[in-house]
């Protein structure tokens, strides 16, 4: 596959369509923004990701800036982006930069890898695109290009390693970040998982996928994640005109403001609830009423979410983790989307009530 006539045939294609997709993140070679598009992109839609993308480089233009900000103000911009571990990492990643590496991001792969959050994909696509750097960079499209047309069904390390060998081969150029984007761009407009445009693909001569008459069927498809169901209690509790707020150390939303909740199940009784709220966040309950219930879905998790309101034998004392706030200033706290529902269940519930 790696000739001279494929490669400038690629460019040709991907600098004539490169506009048909506009990304922000395309037109510069700084290596903070492309490792910041590139976690961002990681399981989420483009269309999605361009909004929140710019909000944060106008408010952090350089890495040194996320570096030296709160984890807080980070997660509130990331805000309804999901996956907020990706936004911890960067963090963290950041700070290590400026510890380990005088502020530059390394231009070892090895290095690069072992930043938190950063993976063989990470590392490749911002290496070969910053820097120049003759790596691959495998996501889901350059895998399913590749497979297609090596003519590899099976998903396994071996093949895996026949599709790296190739595409180092083929990166032997003076642009192997354009390559590397083309692919993948090939792999999201052309040879899509369903309904390839395979008579508009530049290697349709050489795919040893379409010469078999299935490029649907390679690679083998994924076994489907079991999607994941999660019984959990969340609890408004107000004292006057304010609202406690808490934060977990542990769990998907870890270190992001919640209403305190705690995991159930089907057969949790209230006096087990109100001794798990005890536990976790020091509320003494003196009582509790449910108030509304919905179902929170994620991408393998589906969370069903039972709202009460609570009220307590005493006042709780602010520690680090537990905030009494004012409800108009809510919004100014990093929240996840799932307890911004709670906090409609209960706005709804005390409007109804008056």
């Amino acid at each position: 596959m790696y000739n001279t006539i494929k490669k400038k045939e690629l460019l040709i294609w991907y600098n004539l369509n490169i506009n048909k997709r506009y990304m922000p993140w395309r037109s510069t070679n700084d290596p903070y923004k492309i490792w910041l598009s590139e976690i961002m992109l990681q399981q989420t839609q483009v269309k999605t990701v361009i909004p929140y993308y710019n909000k944060w480089i106008k408010k952090y233009p350089t890495l040194e800036s996320v570096a030296k900000s709160n984890i807080d103000d980070l997660l509130k911009i990331w805000e309804g982006l999901g996956y907020y571990s990706r936004c911890r990492n960067f963090h963290k990643a950041s700070i290590k930069i400026f510890k380990d590496y005088n502020g530059k991001i390394p231009e070892d792969f090895d290095q690069f890898k072992k930043l938190p959050g950063v993976g063989e994909y990470t590392a490749g696509a911002v290496l070969s695109i910053a820097y120049g750097k003759k790596i691959p960079a495998i996501d889901t499209n350059i895998l399913r290009v590749m497979s297609r047309i090596l003519g590899l069904k099976e998903r396994s390390k071996s093949n895996l390693n026949k599709i790296k060998k190739n595409l180092i081969d083929y990166l032997s150029t003076e642009k192997p970040g354009d390559i590397n984007q083309a692919l993948m761009d090939l792999g999201s407009m052309i040879c899509k998982n369903k309904d390839p445009y395979c008579q508009n693909c530049i290697f349709q001569d050489i795919c040893k996928a379409w010469e078999v008459g299935d490029p649907e069927g390679f690679p083998a498809k994924n076994k489907k994640v079991a999607v994941k169901k999660i019984l959990m209690s969340s609890g408004i509790l107000v004292d006057d005109e304010l609202i406690l707020i808490a934060k977990k150390k542990n769990g998907i939303y870890r270190e992001m403001w919640q209403f305190p909740s705690v995991s159930i199940t089907s057969s949790t009784k209230d006096n087990l609830i109100k001794k798990k709220f005890k536990e976790e966040f020091g509320i003494k309950i003196k009582s509790m009423s449910l108030i509304g219930s919905f179902n929170h879905l994620l991408s393998h998790r589906n969370i069903y979410v039972k709202v009460f309101t609570l009220s307590a034998r005493k006042t709780l004392i602010e520690s680090k983790n537990l905030k009494w706030i004012k409800a108009k200033k809510l919004n100014l706290f990093p929240m996840p989307n799932l307890y911004k529902r709670v906090f409609e269940i209960f706005q709804n519930y005390k409007n109804g009530s008056k």
